[in-house]
């Protein structure tokens, strides 16, 4: 069974930023030195307990993967494109967490474009 987070202040969203880098640093990156394949992450949250934890979480979790260049890319899993979510579903289309991940590979693609 999964478990919520619910980020609750700046302390715990560090922890929880440094346990994402601490998972991607050592069990994450030893895949890809040893198999040199690309390394997409794929990231599913639900919005429960409200839009906010969602969105918290995973602007914690793409500043974290922001550190380690040698991953490929970045997924939302559970995206459902037939209709725009306000449940508590790990969907984010409709929802702020969209408007974050495109907030963020607009800037990656940028980057690259420059």
């Amino acid at each position: 069974p999964s478990e919520s987070i619910a980020i609750e202040d700046q302390n715990e969203g560090q922890v929880i930023s440094e346990g994402v880098s601490n998972w991607l640093k050592t069990k994450v990156e030893p895949i890809q030195s040893e198999t040199e394949k690309p390394i997409i992450l794929a990231v599913s949250y639900p919005s429960d307990p409200d839009l906010k934890s969602q969105i918290d979480l995973y602007n914690i979790i793409l500043n974290a993967v922001n550190e380690h260049k040698w991953l490929s890319g970045f997924v939302s899993r559970g995206f459902y494109s037939p209709a725009a979510m306000q449940d508590n579903s790990v969907s984010i289309h409709g929802k702020p967490t969209s408007d974050l991940l495109q907030h963020w590979f607009l800037q990656m693609f940028d980057e690259e474009i420059q």
